[in-house]
């Protein structure tokens, strides 16, 4: 049963890697016509002509993949927040931000959680984490660092100037 679990996992991850391939793709050539028809003159009624400036558009820096390093999850945390912070459109749905997370967590003891949450998922048809505020609660508590603030104000006090 779990084999066929991974295999079917599996087969659904491939598959929305190429979706999001071809939705990646579709947007590059979507946002290159809008740059080009944004730089075409604009004719306005007394027929003098007027350029449309070009909008700048931010390339984001998604997340390094994690690997379940304690003393590396909040800041993979952080970095999953600001993303989503700048590019809010394109997670219509809550549990999305948190599947667009999953897929960030592929190695090591991480691998193994995001399976058993795919899984059960899969079995109980119905996501783990309706909101990204659940799944933020759970990975502190799973995979990041205990006393953290703690931790870094004794670093600092330490600290030759």
């Amino acid at each position: 049963m779990d084999l066929e679990c991974v295999e079917h996992l599996e087969e659904q991850v491939a598959e929305l890697k190429m979706q999001n391939e071809l939705i990646n793709n579709m947007l590059v050539n979507l946002i290159n016509k809008l740059d080009q028809l944004m730089a075409l003159p604009v004719h306005q009624p007394n027929s003098s002509t007027v350029l449309v400036q070009k909008t700048s558009h931010v390339k984001l820096s998604p997340p390094q993949e994690f690997s379940g390093d304690c003393m590396k999850g909040q800041v993979f945390l952080n970095s999953c927040e600001l993303y989503l912070q700048l590019a809010p459109q394109q997670f219509a749905l809550e549990h999305k931000k948190v599947s667009w997370a999953y897929s960030f967590m592929k190695s090591e003891c991480v691998a193994l959680f995001i399976n058993y949450m795919l899984c059960s998922e899969t079995l109980n048809n119905k996501v783990q984490y309706a909101t990204w505020m659940e799944f933020q609660k759970v990975f502190q508590k799973e995979f990041c660092q205990k006393n953290e603030t703690q931790l870094a104000l004794a670093k600092f006090e330490t600290l030759t100037y």
